[in-house]
């Protein structure tokens, strides 16, 4: 979702300057609809598939960045909150991940699931 904000940054050349400016990614994340399909596999923002264009090594290195903002997280993890609200009511529960989901989005998770890899694993994923 963070990388899907670094890419719509993108491309409307908010980051060009190289400065992060909070309250204009905010309204990014505010105004942009962000749907997961497959599973999970497939991420639209604004009913475009964004899920490759979002793994390309300049949106990574902006990923992490946006993400630290707190106006910005704020938003994300209200959204998360809200689809798996959604998919609870609708199929009886979801599974999501991220570095922070078993922490700050859902702390009272009724199953928390840590994975462990070796560096030499996670870089060759």
């Amino acid at each position: 979702m963070y990388r899907a904000i670094a890419l719509i940054a993108t491309e409307h050349r908010v980051l060009d300057d190289g400065i992060l400016d909070e309250d204009e990614l905010t309204r990014i994340a505010s105004e942009i609809e962000l749907r997961f399909a497959d599973n999970g596999a497939t991420l639209f923002a604004d009913e475009r598939d964004v899920s490759t264009q979002i793994r390309t090594p300049e949106i990574g290195a902006w990923t992490s960045k946006i993400a630290a903002l707190p106006k910005v997280r704020a938003v994300i993890v209200d959204l998360q909150r809200q689809i798996a609200r959604a998919a609870e009511a609708e199929c009886g529960g979801a599974v999501l991940e991220g570095r922070d989901i078993q922490t700050v989005v859902f702390p009272d998770a009724q199953v928390k699931v840590f994975l462990t890899a070796q560096t030499s694993t996670r870089s060759s994923r």
